[in-house]
């Protein structure tokens, strides 16, 4: 027997109710725990998420994940971190080695449902990672007040006469100027 430390009345706690999957669809999810485990045939390890949806009809519901870091066959590794890469890349993170920088940051998945077959329950399978895609600024028409020209006042010229005096040589003094081609 063990002692609750208190007194515990179910009639005040609503029962917790079984996680049901979300029908196939695209949702607004942040990772909100990782773990790294051993897959269950031992044969590699994976990164077990849990992704909280954000908004909608399904705000608050989990969906889990699991990404094969490493695999004793080829093709499943690299899958895996394909799909690692994906998941950094959404997050907007660069080269780590804690999978806790991936979490709390809103991002995009692609969910799809699994029915219920003899060996599995029903359940999600997360298709894509994407980050959330910003919505364009929405830049207003810059107004150009037109430029209001104001008419250039010309004020007239006033010319001033030009009076000519006659060129006056040393050596023809008195005598009628030489025209110019003549010289």
């Amino acid at each position: 027997m063990a002692n609750l430390g208190f007194e515990f009345d179910p009639d005040q706690v609503e029962p917790l109710k079984p996680l049901e999957p979300v029908p196939t669809g695209k949702y607004l999810v942040m990772i909100t725990d990782s773990e790294v485990t051993n897959n269950s045939k031992n044969t590699g390890t994976l990164l077990k998420l849990t992704l909280d949806i954000l908004e909608g009809e399904y705000q608050g519901q989990k969906v889990f994940d699991n990404v094969n870091l490493t695999h004793n066959k080829p093709e499943a590794q690299s899958m895996g971190q394909s799909q690692l890469s994906s998941i950094f890349r959404a997050c907007g993170k660069g080269r780590s080695g804690d999978s806790s920088v991936l979490h709390n940051i809103p991002i995009s998945v692609n969910v799809e449902y699994r029915p219920k077959t003899e060996q599995y329950r029903a359940g999600n399978n997360v298709q894509s990672y994407e980050p959330i895609q910003q919505q364009p600024i929405q830049q207003q028409p810059i107004q150009q007040q037109p430029i209001q020209q104001q008419p250039i006042q010309q004020q007239p010229i006033q010319q001033q006469p030009i009076q000519q005096q006659p060129i006056q040589h040393p050596a023809n003094q008195g005598a009628a100027p030489a025209a110019p081609w003549s010289q």
